[in-house]
């Protein structure tokens, strides 16, 4: 009596010839990035990686020995993004205040129309806890985002010694972490509702960013 073969899992990729390392690479780190921001960094395995790509897992573990080093690369190539965004839009010849205006909301806009990258970049920290990641390791992409929260550290104490930013509200670093975290909570409600019928994306950001500099700047305009 002849049996029919098993239906293939609808999730599972049919395995794939064997590919050349930076590729391979590649297709490794594109497809844990979707899977990542799909269903959660914590419910992701190196298997179901391998399966949605169609390669066995020990050909994962040829290249990362966990899934914590797999994003901890992705991660850190988002945060070489928005340095290499910031750089290429940075104009140090703007006053503090312009050039937190302006840079704000490139930071924002760029976050909305690369979800993924944004979420790689800000909204994942489980991976810190995991024996696979070295102290070193996790120090390097540390200092990616310290570089770029400096940017904003440095402009902001320009603005405290011009007297250009309200009294009391703490040192430069105090504003900027403060800052950043109504910047978030703006991007983050836009990712979580994309199909919500925003009125006008960009005229959003921009009044999000000046409703946040009238309370930093004295005589805001």
């Amino acid at each position: 009596m002849s049996r029919n073969p098993p239906n293939p899992s609808p999730n599972k990729q049919k395995r794939k010839p064997k590919g050349k390392g930076e590729e391979r690479l590649s297709e490794i780190k594109a497809t844990a990035c979707e899977l990542f921001n799909k269903l959660g960094y914590e419910n992701v395995s190196t298997r179901m990686i391998a399966e949605h790509l169609g390669v066995s897992q020990p050909t994962i573990y040829h290249y990362y020995k966990s899934k914590d080093l797999i994003f901890l690369e992705i991660a850190r190539e988002s945060f070489d993004k928005y340095n290499e965004f910031m750089s290429y839009e940075d104009d140090l010849d703007l006053s503090p205040m312009l050039w937190i205006k302006k840079m704000s909301n490139f930071f924002v806009g760029y976050s909305i129309k690369h979800p993924a990258e944004y979420k790689m970049a800000f909204m994942t920290i489980k991976f810190y806890t995991s024996p696979y990641v070295s102290i070193e390791e996790k120090n390097k992409n540390e200092q990616k985002k310290i570089s770029f929260f400096l940017k904003f550290v440095e402009k902001f104490n320009e603005g405290i010694e011009q007297g250009y930013i309200r009294k009391n509200l703490g040192s430069a670093g105090d504003i900027t972490q403060a800052f950043f975290g109504l910047l978030h909570g703006g991007i983050s409600l836009r990712a979580l509702h994309p199909y919500n019928p925003w009125e006008d994306p960009d005229k959003i950001i921009e009044t999000q960013i000046d409703i946040i500099l009238h309370g930093i700047f004295n005589n805001y305009t």
